[in-house]
């Protein structure tokens, strides 16, 4: 049976290319096919491993494979060129690119944008004007207009002005390119500038420019954002220290959660400096920590390095308000409230650490509302609703409460907020369904465990 259905979903997608009726007559030939069939079933399992590490986003796994079956992945039949050389380069493997650039460049603008780039780098200049010119888009002309100012090309300059009138007069401010090295990093810059959020484009900039320091810390930056921690290693194991660097990296530390690509981006910082204490205050906290991300943050800023940082001081409460040392951290987070001009994260969380400690609730309850209504997240619904459950006014607390669970139907925290507001209100089937989804949350670090099942047992 299984091997049945295998076989029709070969002949399905095409990848077999065999008929239905099967005639053997010799041994040889049923050998024969035996090996055709276990060749077109590995087809068919690094078919289904390539789309899965693609809809995944899992790059380690998809450069592995570009790694070990790059001559089979070149031959899939592939509609959307756009697609699967974006995810080549989003796992840094320009030969593919280019190769499967190569095979459509009469369908595809990305495939006619690399082709051009490599030809750029080559110093063959007709051939990828020639290509920009099929690309036909505002990025194309603006290479074309930076080629020509290279070559002092006036007729050149002026046909190309007329297409991108709005951008030329930007690019006519640069100075004269006197060599190719700089006409490179200045196409380059561009690229990376028009697509700060396009990792596959940026890494384009970077194939066009490796040495330039600014368009690696933007890879580096769009690989972060899309959790891509294969690039984000890749790309930075080789960048020098330098303050630039101390600060990038320790922005990027704080959102990569894996273990080897962690280790590669402190290397980087330089040890002992404000950035390096961050980087490990994050680590502690990460490991609930706190004492020891407590003094790594006050080594941080022994000199004022972050005295004007809401972050900083947003960390910091957050490290004295799980210490339940509730001075420290009002006075840290009053002043990230003010350095960050109320953002209502920071608001949030300083107002539902003093509700959950009876500190002036009405006050906080105010506060409150005015930063939902500039960002009404599920966190700060649930804050508003627990301040009215804290003021006994338990329908206006069921409404935001609700409005909560809606958006995070599973948060431990909050299913056991709308179980408490439920209980008040004598509707106990519902606080019970909420406590229990409260359970089901087991990397809630903020759920008292333990009072829930007690809750539970009392009532049942």
């Amino acid at each position: 049976m299984k091997s049945s259905v295998k076989y029709y979903i070969l002949k399905y997608i095409g990848i077999l290319g065999i008929g239905t009726a099967v005639a053997t007559t010799s041994t040889q030939d049923l050998q024969n096919r035996q090996t055709e069939t276990q060749t077109e079933t590995q087809k068919l399992d690094l078919f289904l491993q390539y789309n899965f590490a693609l809809q995944s986003n899992n790059f380690t796994y998809l450069a592995n494979l570009y790694a070990n079956h790059t001559d089979q992945i070149k031959k899939f039949k592939v509609r959307n060129f756009d697609k699967i050389i974006a995810n080549a380069l989003m796992v840094g493997d320009m030969d593919s690119a280019l190769a499967l650039a190569k095979k459509g460049k009469n369908t595809s603008a990305i495939a006619q944008l690399i082709l051009a780039i490599d030809n750029l780098k080559q110093k063959k200049f007709r051939p990828a004007i020639k290509l920009l010119q099929k690309t036909n888009n505002r990025l194309a002309y603006a290479i074309i207009y930076l080629i020509a100012k290279y070559q002092n090309d006036p007729k050149k300059i002026i046909n190309t002005r007329n297409k991108i009138p709005e951008i030329t007069r930007i690019l006519d401010d640069i100075a004269p390119i006197e060599d190719v090295q700089s006409l490179h990093t200045i196409i380059a810059v561009l690229i990376k500038d028009w697509y700060k959020n396009n990792p596959a484009m940026i890494y384009l900039a970077y194939y066009l420019s490796p040495d330039n320091l600014s368009i690696k810390y933007t890879l580096l930056i769009a690989y972060t954002q899309n959790k891509n921690n294969y690039m984000v290693g890749n790309i930075a194991i080789d960048i020098p220290k330098n303050p630039t660097t101390d600060t990038i990296m320790e922005r990027i530390y704080e959102n990569v959660e894996d273990a080897d690509t962690q280790k590669i981006i402190l290397s980087r910082i330089t040890e002992q400096s404000p950035q390096w204490y961050i980087a490990l205050a994050h680590s502690a906290i990460s490991k609930q920590s706190y004492g020891t991300a407590e003094k790594y943050l006050l080594q941080a800023n022994k000199d004022g390095t972050y005295e004007n940082d809401w972050r900083y001081w947003y960390r910091l409460g957050i490290v004295y308000e799980r210490q339940k040392n509730i001075d420290n951290a009002q006075y840290a987070l009053n002043k990230a409230v003010t350095k960050s001009d109320n953002n209502p994260q920071v608001v949030n969380y300083l107002a539902y650490t003093e509700i959950i400690n009876g500190i002036d609730i009405e006050q906080n309850l105010q506060k409150l509302k005015i930063a939902y209504e500039k960002s009404p997240t599920a966190y700060i619904a649930d804050s508003v609703g627990w301040a009215y459950y804290n003021a006994k006014n338990y329908r206006q607390a069921l409404y935001y409460l609700k409005l909560a669970v809606e958006t995070l139907p599973m948060n431990g925290v909050i299913n056991d907020h709308l179980g408490d507001v439920y209980f008040v209100l004598r509707r106990y089937h519902e606080a019970l369904i909420q406590w229990n989804r409260a359970l089901l949350d087991t990397g809630a670090k903020d759920l008292n465990r333990a009072l829930v099942k007690q809750k539970i047992k009392r009532l049942e």
